[in-house]
């Protein structure tokens, strides 16, 4: 009896298999798309539980935990994917891991100081300033996940993050639905956020994704916080200088304006930024560890095929949510003028945000080349631009984001030729490395 052959592969089947970037991205869009998929689902209910402010409130609570989670680890967690020795980068997870809990119980304390004078700032409620002296927990919880999250990447164990991407949105869209529908406020949206990084922490721990424990003496913690030094002291002030920007937008226009205001900033964003997330966030997981073992010689190729692709892909998109937010936001969001200023923020926001997503892929390079002070320069500009702006222009703050988008959207135009000069500076150390 004959046996018939195997079938070869299909082209697509093939072509991925001979393309692991390609799979990898791949795969983590597919978890990425998802997790972004429910809460773009869920807002319309959520808009119709939460009133404005209650979501400005959200804003803040988190607003105020976001500006330290960048530095949770110290900026330690940068370097696992850089450390070729598997036990260790082992080591260093669970260094960074100590470094964490120590940022968030030190912030815990600094919050009994602070949180009555942030909850008069803002006028929030009992519900909502309670949750100001929970914001170590929120920023051990994040900070962990992301020290996870490098672990996974370094293992190319995209497939995991992916599914472990949907597991915390399914959480977080759930819990925030289902205590909205309870009534009780901005503690619903609070609660869910937390929730969500808990219960996908427990899922990386069931589904093995985090690394075996290994003896950590005080002469092996020592080596690695000197080896790696450079990370904390040259990716800590670029850490510092976009946690100012980007959670001081923030608190800025909640201070300024009010945190109905920022409640409708903070939705727009959240929906203009879904579409941008689905594929970049994938893009520079993967591309961050491909940098890392670009060998000098091909890293212009690289970002420049890079920028070609990203802004080529995004330019439709972004195209149709600028002329069609401002008419249709509104239905989605709850209909009425509810939301309209939100419709008016997502079409502002969206020159910002395409360069954003352009850029995103290559952001970096920099650890990469060693270059984090050329970085650094461009991030304090970079910052102190849109908080200015801001500041001087309180009128109208519809008008007044669409300024910051587009002097953001010219600064990135910037960030893409200084990037192009550091991948061809890097690129010069070819003929020295290869003789």
């Amino acid at each position: 009896m004959a046996v018939n052959p195997p079938r070869e592969p299909g082209r697509i089947r093939r072509y991925l298999r001979e393309h692991t970037f390609v799979r990898h991205v791949l795969t983590l869009m597919s978890g990425t798309a998802v997790a972004q998929v429910l809460p773009m689902i869920t807002t319309p209910i959520i808009t119709r539980l939460f009133t404005a402010t209650e979501y400005g409130s959200w804003a803040v609570v988190m607003s105020v935990a976001s500006a330290v989670i960048p530095l949770a680890a110290l900026r330690y967690d940068l370097a696992i994917l850089l450390v070729e020795d598997r036990r260790r980068a082992t080591q260093l997870v669970w260094l960074c891991s100590w470094i964490n809990a120590g940022v968030a119980i030190t912030t815990t304390l600094v919050m009994i100081a602070l949180a009555p004078w942030v909850a008069d700032l803002y006028e929030l409620d009992r519900s909502a300033s309670s949750w100001l002296y929970a914001v170590g927990l929120i920023i051990w919880a994040f900070g962990q996940m992301a020290i996870f999250t490098y672990w996974l990447t370094r293992n190319q164990r995209f497939s995991l993050i992916s599914r472990n991407k949907i597991y915390q949105s399914v959480t977080v869209a759930g819990t925030q639905v289902g205590l909205g529908l309870g009534g009780i406020g901005v503690f619903g949206l609070i609660a869910g956020t937390l929730l969500g990084q808990l219960s996908a922490l427990t899922n990386l721990w069931r589904k093995g994704g985090i690394p075996e424990r290994v003896p950590l003496t005080k002469t092996d913690a020592k080596s690695l916080l000197k080896e790696f030094r450079k990370m904390p002291l040259l990716n800590g002030p670029n850490a510092v200088v976009d946690s100012i920007r980007l959670q001081g937008i923030n608190l800025l226009i909640g201070a300024v304006a009010t945190t109905a205001v920022l409640g409708q900033f903070t939705a727009a964003w959240a929906l203009v930024q879904a579409p941008a997330a689905l594929v970049s966030s994938a893009l520079a997981q993967v591309f961050f560890q491909r940098l890392a073992s670009t060998k000098p010689g091909h890293m212009f190729a690289m970002v420049r095929k890079s920028l070609l692709i990203t802004m080529s892909i995004a330019i439709v998109p972004f195209m149709l949510i600028y002329f069609l937010a401002p008419p249709l936001l509104p239905l989605l969001l709850g209909g009425g003028d509810k939301w309209a200023n939100a419709a008016l923020f997502a079409s502002a926001l969206t020159p910002w945000l395409y360069m954003n997503f352009s850029t995103s892929p290559i952001s970096n390079l920099f650890v990469v080349a060693q270059r984090q002070e050329i970085l650094l320069g461009f991030a304090v500009v970079y910052m102190a631009v849109p908080l200015s702006i801001i500041w001087f222009n309180r009128t109208d703050m519809v008008a007044t984001i669409q300024m910051v988008s587009w002097a953001m959207a010219g600064l990135l135009a910037c960030f893409c030729v200084i990037a192009l000069l550091v991948a061809r500076s890097y690129d010069s150390r070819a003929p020295n490395e290869l003789v």
